[in-house]
């Protein structure tokens, strides 16, 4: 990962954090770190093409969906152009 993608990476493990606690559940139920590199890395603008990451079903985007969407379009909204690689 590139920094601007460890930063959109982070900012995801906060987001899960915040939901597990709310939830009261284990972070990894909210979504695996493998799960959450795959958002970075595909940085997903839809819904169809969330459940195209792998573990993003049904249930977890109907979920989170908007949430996750959302982080990602806050995130490249805020950095600048030049320090991010959109894919």
């Amino acid at each position: 990962l590139d920094e601007p993608q460890r930063l959109l990476y982070q900012r995801f493990r906060e987001w899960r954090k915040e939901q597990a606690e709310q939830q009261g559940v284990p972070v990894f139920l909210i979504a695996k770190n493998r799960e959450l590199l795959d958002l970075v890395k595909q940085a997903p603008k839809t819904v169809e093409a969330l459940r195209d990451i792998r573990g993003f079903g049904k249930k977890k985007v109907e979920r989170y969906g908007q949430a996750v969407l959302g982080i990602i379009r806050a995130f490249y909204e805020k950095t600048p152009r030049k320090e991010r690689r959109s894919p």
